[in-house]
């Protein structure tokens, strides 16, 4: 049966920030590696990035590891939370997004938009 999880409960959350266990990718040779992922391991700018005026700046998810590049999530970018709120909805070069928090979290770098067209 399902668990009674509560509006409070925090072990949650999303796996695009890298290096969780919930982001995990399988290999060819059958193993599984947990990428680290870009902006997010650079603590600063995922926290510090600010909209210019009125311009949010989309940034892309890179996975990667100590020694590769893996690509870039499709239709996932980081998105500051300054002044941003969950269900915004934003159109940028003619392609809509709505902004997602990672789950609890609301500081500047605890949100991605996801693109829908």
């Amino acid at each position: 049966s399902a668990s009674a999880t509560r509006y409070s409960e925090t072990t949650h959350s999303m796996p695009w920030k890298g290096n969780r266990s919930n982001l995990r990718m399988h290999f060819n040779d059958g193993t599984w590696k947990t990428p680290l992922t870009t902006p997010w391991q650079n603590a600063t700018m995922a926290n510090s990035v600010r909209p210019a005026e009125s311009t949010y700046a989309l940034y892309p998810v890179m996975l990667y590891d100590a020694t590769n590049m893996y690509g870039v999530l499709d239709g996932i970018y980081h998105i500051t939370g300054f002044n941003n709120g969950v269900e915004n909805t934003l159109t940028i070069g003619g392609k809509n997004y709505v902004v997602i928090q990672d789950v609890w979290r609301t500081g500047f770098g605890d949100y991605i938009a996801m693109e829908l067209s």
